[in-house]
């Protein structure tokens, strides 16, 4: 929708004028900003093929088409080995965002996923209820001050959870360093929701990924999805 304000120059002395188209320039770039954040969810994708490729390609393909930040957690080996990523040949009929997550979810069954406001998060769905799995702790209150970047954040969130001692480590593969440093203080996330808000500080197109073996998951936060493998 577009709103058109007329004004009068003459009515207006100089700096209140510019205040005033100031604020009505700001208003309708936050509405367009609002409303695509919103349409992101409503964006049709089209079809694709994969042919040997990881769920993480096909997840790079909706970012390429949508804009929307999928974060992974992998299922993790009891043996302390990492497994490779599986790959497949398949077709993704394409549609609205939540019926290519569920195809590509499908890919795997051991996969499911959840949205977080505008951000997507894939999980082992072998862990939707276990209360005890780390990214699904409750945190009654987090509080950061002056933290200076994601890897201190998350390894915080992971400190500040309910339950027994947890260990997480982050890799650090890129520049986490916040843009200054930050403070806040969330009520009632849980770790996975603490990490989509660190990644969504760190910069607008970032998300992350839980790696490694159950005895050393690993969290790396990334800047931008691709579908290049």
């Amino acid at each position: 929708m577009t709103c058109l304000i007329a004004i009068s120059r003459k009515l207006l002395p100089l700096t209140l004028f510019i205040t005033v188209m100031f604020l009505i320039v700001n208003q309708s770039l936050d509405a367009q900003s609002s409303g695509h954040q919103r349409d992101r969810f409503e964006r049709l994708v089209p079809g694709f093929e994969l042919k040997n490729e990881t769920m993480f390609q096909a997840i790079g393909r909706l970012y390429e088409a949508t804009g929307i930040v999928v974060s992974v957690e992998k299922t993790l080996d009891s043996g302390g080995s990492i497994q490779p990523d599986r790959q497949f040949s398949s077709k993704i009929a394409g549609g609205r965002p939540q019926t290519v997550l569920d195809e590509i979810c499908a890919l795997d069954p051991q996969y499911t996923w959840s949205r977080d406001d505008d951000m997507v998060n894939i999980y082992p769905a072998s862990t939707r209820a276990d209360t005890s799995y780390v990214f699904n702790r409750r945190l009654p209150a987090f509080r950061m001050a002056e933290v200076e970047d994601a890897a201190t954040a998350a390894i915080q969130a992971v400190r500040q959870s309910s339950g027994a001692p947890a260990q997480l480590l982050v890799m650090e593969a890129g520049d986490y360093t916040f843009e200054k440093p930050w403070t806040a203080n969330f009520t009632g996330l849980t770790v996975r929701q603490a990490m989509n808000r660190i990644a969504e500080h760190l910069c607008s197109t970032c998300g992350w990924q839980l790696t490694g073996a159950r005895a050393t998951p690993t969290v790396i936060f990334y800047r931008r999805l691709t579908s290049s493998p």
